[in-house]
């Protein structure tokens, strides 16, 4: 075997992981995570039962295919156009409506995923171990990031607790806005989802240059 070449064993269950994650993500475009059964999936995939309950023993096994789905569907928007926030080139407010339309858009085009993790996470965290930690970090990290190269424009003076707060209020009010748009109400609100966007930026525009003294 040349060095460099993927034995045929691993090459079969990285086939097999590319049939079950589309297969996964084909079936929560029209059910929910809790009704979708390990045997749907594999019959969908494709893949044998034999194969597929030597994988996962019950279905909350499938919660790290659940992740792998997401960081696929993550990667390939950061390597697209529409993740390129350019801080260097606008202004605060403009950085922060980017951010918003990016974050309505992502969202409605993994609706089906994120509604799936969001539930579980809050029903049963304990399934997820570290990786929801994880992704916040992440996240805050993002936040701390844009709030220390508009350093000057922002009026904060706790920018750790900016940073927290602004994390914390785009992830939970677009999810709730898009995500769960069939089971919450829009408060009256009767306008489109770019628009709602740049709503929800002004916001956090204000927040961050108000005179906090």
């Amino acid at each position: 075997m040349s060095q460099g070449t993927i034995p045929a064993r691993q090459r079969r269950s990285q086939q097999t992981h590319k049939k079950l994650l589309a297969a996964l993500e084909q079936l929560l475009k029209t059910k929910s995570f809790h009704d979708i059964s390990v045997a749907e999936i594999g019959k969908v995939a494709g893949v044998s039962s034999a194969t597929l309950y030597r994988r996962f023993k019950n279905k909350n096994a499938l919660i790290p295919v659940l992740f792998d789905l997401q960081k696929r569907q993550m990667e390939q928007w950061v390597d697209s156009n529409h993740a390129n926030i350019e801080l260097g080139t606008i202004s605060l407010k403009g950085a922060l409506q980017r951010i918003a339309r990016i974050a309505v858009r992502q969202l409605i085009e993994q609706r089906h995923i994120m509604k799936a993790i969001s539930v579980l996470a809050h029903t049963r965290p304990e399934l997820f171990g570290d990786e929801w930690q994880s992704r916040e970090k992440r996240t805050l990290e993002i936040w701390k990031i844009l709030i220390a190269h508009y350093e000057n424009e922002i009026t904060r003076t706790d920018k750790a607790l900016a940073a927290s707060s602004l994390a914390y209020f785009f992830n939970t009010i677009f999810v709730e806005r898009i995500v769960f748009h069939d089971t919450s109400s829009n408060w009256g609100l009767d306008i489109d989802d770019e628009a709602f966007a740049d709503e929800i930026a002004d916001f956090a525009y204000g927040y961050l240059t108000a005179n906090n003294q």
